[in-house]
């Protein structure tokens, strides 16, 4: 079963002062040893990822993070999709059409390449997935 791998818990693995750290480290550590998902991420998230890390924590954190996910697509444990044209026009007939929603651009990346995948669940813990339809892995109360 495909996950695709968001931001908001992807900082709380790397980020040990957030309130979500331990549940979602614990997450990342099983997600590679159970294999029970086969983990997605995309290039847009990644960038989000590192960005945050680099302005949040530090460089060398988000160096560090950069090289791991490289290695781990590189040896195929993830699935690495880049944002074309057809995900990017997806994107933007989802971030028109839920005007009444405070989904970013990134999320909506996210969402089109779900829908094109088929993927139902996200680790997550931002509220705007669980708001699409998606679900949030592991289940969290709170954003």
């Amino acid at each position: 079963m495909k996950l695709f791998l968001d931001t908001s818990s992807l900082l709380s693995v790397f980020d040990r002062s957030d309130e979500h750290h331990s549940e979602c480290s614990d997450f990342w550590k099983d997600l590679f040893q159970e294999r029970t998902y086969e983990p997605v991420i995309s290039d847009y998230i990644l960038d989000e990822l590192i960005t945050r890390l680099r302005y949040d924590i530090s460089h060398a954190t988000a160096l560090q993070v950069l090289n791991s996910v490289t290695r781990l697509v590189g040896r195929g444990r993830i699935t690495f999709v880049w944002v074309n044209q057809t995900y990017f026009d997806q994107a933007r007939r989802i971030f028109e059409r839920y005007n009444d929603q405070e989904f970013s651009f990134t999320d909506c990346t996210s969402f089109a390449i779900c829908q094109d995948a088929g993927i139902q669940e996200a680790f997550a813990h931002d509220s705007d997935f669980r708001t699409f339809g998606l679900n949030a892995i592991p289940a969290q109360n709170g954003s």
